[in-house]
């Protein structure tokens, strides 16, 4: 940590660690939110898939612990304030700081991947053109997540994106869906179940058209 904060500075260090998250067990890859579940854009305009927006996993947990409702606005606030070239820059002394860790958990990161939204979602077209920007500059790292914006994903704006962001509609298709298995009807058969762990399936990390569910927790 010290050789990186002397070669880049403690500002930069900082802002690193306020924009990123360094993932868990279950989702092993450097993390981005643009928003905050407690004020997600889709749950404020109706577009959430839950009928109860409120059993949503990431509301719930930033409802139950007020650190982590303080980490994503950070992480939020962090992405509002830096552009595309700075977060390349950003990006790789996160990479440097993942090979030089001697812990576990950092040596577990997959740094060719970039979860999006774990909390929240998109909140405007300008979000859509920065992570599209973000991907162009990056183009050996798979940016993916899922998103309920489907009043902003029209298939001209689907035309545009980079072929290193993959899109999973939250109940919609574009180019995956993921599905809440919300009273437990649908049908298994028809989808992919998802196993709730990312670390070992890479279903919503590749374009295919897939249709996953995932039950409710």
């Amino acid at each position: 940590m010290r050789k990186l904060i002397e070669k880049y500075g403690q500002l930069k260090w900082d802002k690193m660690n306020e924009l990123f998250s360094f993932g868990n067990s279950k989702v092993p890859h450097l993390i981005i939110n643009m928003d905050s579940a407690v004020t997600c854009r889709s749950k404020e305009l109706g577009l959430c898939q839950l009928q109860d927006t409120n059993k949503c996993y990431a509301f719930k947990l930033e409802r139950a612990f007020p650190s982590f409702h303080r980490k994503t606005k950070q992480m939020a606030f962090a992405w509002f304030c830096t552009n595309p070239d700075e977060f390349k820059e950003l990006f790789q002394i996160a990479v440097e700081y993942i090979k030089l860790s001697k812990s576990k958990k950092m040596k577990r990161l997959d740094i060719r991947y970039v979860r999006f939204n774990v909390s929240g979602d998109f909140r405007n077209d300008y979000d859509i053109s920065k992570l599209n920007h973000i991907a162009y500059e990056l183009p050996d790292v798979t940016f993916y997540g899922y998103t309920a914006r489907k009043d902003l994903f029209t298939q001209s704006r689907m035309d545009t994106m980079e072929d290193n962001i993959v899109l999973n509609g939250s109940g919609f298709m574009l180019h995956n869906s993921f599905t809440a298995n919300q009273d437990g009807t649908l049908e298994r058969g028809m989808y992919y179940k998802c196993a709730g762990d990312c670390a070992k399936c890479s279903i919503c990390k590749v374009r295919s058209k897939s249709k996953t569910i995932v039950e409710m927790h």
